[in-house]
């Protein structure tokens, strides 16, 4: 909960644990709540307002200028189908395929999952490749095969992926993003780290030709 001063007084606005706005409340204690929509931000019922569906994170939903779009970070995003206009940066892993989709939001799971910068969890997404590649060389390592429990392995890549997690917010906090590009002249990529909007470093990668 937070307060707003306006000039009909104070208002509070109470979110949910993801960020949603859930209600607003006066000085005399009296509630109003807020508008109800689905895991995706479409509107169920109720009247919307700017910082509602994740606002805590900075969603923002332009209710008449963007004909009900969201700004999400970098991207525009429509809650109606779920889908951003511009394609992320991050062209995915096909060890995750869910990641492919350059339009999809948070891998389509908005329950769990947000993406304040309008690009692919993939710092999560690593983690829980990380933590998987870590077990499995353990695990081989024991007697030679590939024999733990399937519990085993879910477990060291839900550490993995909460590992994950709280390194990219924290670089996320700090203004530190990264971004992976594909250059269609050439056939190869690049990644670049960015400060509050502005790259500082890269790598490129191009294919060899004689």
């Amino acid at each position: 909960m937070y307060q707003q001063i306006a000039s009909m007084g104070a208002e509070f606005k109470h979110r949910s644990l993801r960020g949603d706005l859930v209600a607003t409340s006066g000085s005399s204690g009296g509630f109003s709540s807020a508008a109800i929509t689905d895991a995706f931000g479409d509107l169920v019922a109720g009247a919307r307002q700017t910082y509602d569906w994740n606002g805590a994170w900075g969603y923002r939903n332009e209710l008449v200028e963007a004909g009900g779009l969201m700004k999400v970070g970098v991207r525009w995003y429509d809650p109606m189908v779920g889908r951003f206009l511009q394609m992320d940066p991050w062209l995915g892993s096909i060890y995750q395929p869910l990641t492919l989709n350059a339009y999809g939001y948070c891998v389509n799971d908005p329950i769990q999952w947000v993406d304040p910068e309008g690009e692919v969890i993939w710092f999560v997404v690593a983690g829980i490749a990380i933590g998987l590649i870590a077990k499995g060389i353990d695990d081989y390592r024991d007697d030679g095969e590939i024999n733990d429990s399937w519990t085993d392995y879910a477990l060291w890549g839900g550490l993995g992926g909460i590992g994950g997690g709280i390194i990219g917010g924290g670089l996320r906090a700090a203004g530190i993003t990264f971004v992976f590009l594909r250059y269609a002249n050439t056939g190869g990529g690049g990644i670049s780290m960015l400060y509050r909007g502005k790259r500082i470093c890269g790598l490129d990668f191009h294919p060899w030709k004689n």
